[in-house]
């Protein structure tokens, strides 16, 4: 039997998972540093005014509305809403909201190129810097937005920002920036997945936080083995 037997084992183990426990301080002293809104982009967003609810431009009931939708699915639901001064019927079909005029009952979905544009510009802050023109995504969305698809994409000129809009409903559903990367990044350290699909109970993480409570376990008993043999402090 080894002399220390626990202690080569607390010294083995500390070197194996150390660095691992340091990402994981690290990556948490990020989260505490940086608020949850600014790395949403809350911050950056500005609120779009569409104008007051005008009932009396409701020419098309929501029965009629849900027609033009016909050769989509069954209409779930159906709301009144503005979008840039015209009243809308916003009907849900499965996963996807569809605008349609309520005065002309036209399928105003997807929104145009100018239309995103507009809110693009209205609904970021000015410290967001200038927008640049936006482009269609319609597939192969990148990890950093999880929305409705197709959706236009907006790159703005300050800090990497880029706002996502959803081409059916013109909303403004997600806000990214370089802080919000690396929260991404430090995330996907912290819960031990490279995958990306932030999968919380990864065996790697099973296996580190055991192996991290038998290093707590081994340097607790060193040290009440020491205070037994009265060496804490030599």
């Amino acid at each position: 039997m080894p002399r220390h037997p626990v202690r080569r084992f607390h010294n083995i183990l500390g070197f194996v998972i150390g660095v691992q426990l340091l990402l994981w301080t690290l990556s948490g002293l990020f989260f505490t540093v940086f608020p949850l809104e600014q790395i949403r982009g809350t911050t950056l967003r500005a609120p779009v005014n569409h104008g007051v609810l005008a009932l009396g431009q409701v020419e098309v009931d929501a029965s009629a509305a849900s027609e033009a939708l016909a050769s989509h699915a069954p209409v779930k639901s159906a709301e009144l809403a503005m979008f840039f001064g015209e009243t809308v019927w916003r009907l849900e079909v499965g996963k996807t909201i569809y605008m349609v005029s309520a005065r002309t009952g036209e399928i105003r979905s997807p929104i145009s190129l100018n239309m995103a544009k507009r809110v693009g510009v209205e609904g970021m802050k000015p410290k967001a810097g200038v927008p640049g023109t936006p482009w269609l995504m319609e597939a192969n969305a990148p990890r950093e937005y999880k929305g409705p698809l197709p959706a236009y994409v907006v790159d703005y000129e300050n800090g990497g920002i880029r706002a996502y809009i959803d081409a059916n409903t013109g909303d403004l559903v997600t806000v990214r920036s370089r802080n919000w990367r690396i929260f991404d990044v430090m995330w996907r350290i912290h819960i031990m997945d490279i995958t990306g699909v932030d999968k919380v109970h990864s065996w790697w993480m099973r296996l580190f936080s055991f192996l991290s409570l038998a290093l707590a376990v081994s340097g607790l008993w060193l040290v009440i083995n020491r205070i037994r043999s009265g060496t804490l402090l030599r």
